[in-house]
């Protein structure tokens, strides 16, 4: 019935991946872990405001598994930490597609394993409550472009925290998250890093393959026969998820997924990383590789449309531990 079963035992929550044979579907087992059940509510909530929410969201993982950096299990970010990378995104770019008005936030508590878990979840009344809601009508297509931008060009890794759960910008100083790497906040677990086991090699990876799908998405297929009222969508599918391009100037090949994960060596690996980023902390953006001056991984900073962060954040979670 299942296949591919992989203990994680050194997971901050212990679980245990699976494959359904049937169907192919892919999950996660873990035991007493019911703060997940909130996560799911609240994910839930958002792909029910905008079915853009959704398909962004699916694309986004099609995409992390394509070009494998979307498994935690092997170092990179889980599906879960791109998921609220979307949140965030949807929740910044002008006029916004994720937002409450700030008269929506509420002094209710809601409590789970000692964590605030409330939220706003009454869509019925969120169109008379938001006097912007559905100005934004970019295409699930558009959106998917501005989000490698937005992560590419505009959010300032060095300062910020990805969070979806307040209006200003969440610093790093405040939660004393400096690792050279991206920082996700749990909207929840406010004390939990989603990036927190991201090792600056996977992360330096991260960056590169965002960049080279922004220039790829963002451009017109030249190396293809590609006739836009008649798209071959399978041969334009495999022009855009094509990883050669990413390794033709380096001496490293493109690894297939392994559903078997050698943890003692892993961990070997990721002991001596920590020991050599010890020595240094440099900033994020040394760490944007680029393949000379031909443009095809270019760090240049362009001018973005985007105006400004939103006035509030879709639902608000009070950085409050309960007792």
């Amino acid at each position: 019935m299942f296949k591919n079963v992989v203990p994680i035992l050194t997971a901050r929550i212990p679980i245990i991946k699976a494959k359904y044979s049937q169907s192919g579907t892919e999950i996660d087992i873990s035991l007493n872990n019911i703060l997940p059940l909130e996560n799911t509510r609240l994910l839930k909530t958002y792909s029910n405001i905008d079915p853009r929410v959704r398909e962004l969201g699916v694309m986004v993982k099609y995409f992390a598994k394509k070009f494998n950096i979307g498994d935690a299990s092997h170092g990179t970010l889980s599906s879960y930490a791109y998921t609220i990378m979307v949140i965030h995104f949807l929740q910044q770019i002008q006029p916004p597609v994720l937002r409450d008005p700030k008269s929506i936030e509420s002094p209710i508590t809601q409590t789970c394993v000692g964590w605030n878990v409330y939220f706003y979840n009454d869509l019925t009344k969120l169109s008379k409550l938001w006097n912007n809601y559905g100005l934004n009508k970019l295409s699930s297509g558009d959106l998917w472009i501005e989000f490698l931008r937005y992560y590419t060009e505009r959010f300032d890794y060095n300062k910020n925290i990805v969070t979806i759960r307040q209006f200003k910008p969440l610093l790093r100083r405040e939660n004393g998250w400096l690792r050279p790497t991206i920082a996700i906040e749990d909207p929840f677990m406010l004390t939990h890093n989603l990036a927190a086991k991201l090792s600056v090699k996977n992360w330096t990876k991260i960056l590169r393959v965002f960049i080279f799908a922004r220039q790829r998405f963002y451009s017109q297929p030249e190396s293809i026969d590609f006739n836009i009222s008649k798209p071959n969508m399978k041969t334009l599918q495999e022009y855009l998820f094509d990883q050669q391009p990413l390794y033709q100037n380096t001496n490293v090949k493109p690894k297939k997924n392994n559903p078997v994960i050698d943890n003692r060596k892993r961990q070997g690996r990721n002991k001596s990383n920590r020991e050599t980023q010890k020595k240094r902390n440099p900033s994020l953006m040394e760490f944007i590789p680029t393949n000379g001056d031909d443009g095809n991984l270019s760090t240049q900073k362009q001018e973005v449309n985007f105006s400004g962060h939103s006035m509030n954040r879709t639902f608000v979670n009070r950085k409050t531990r309960v007792a």
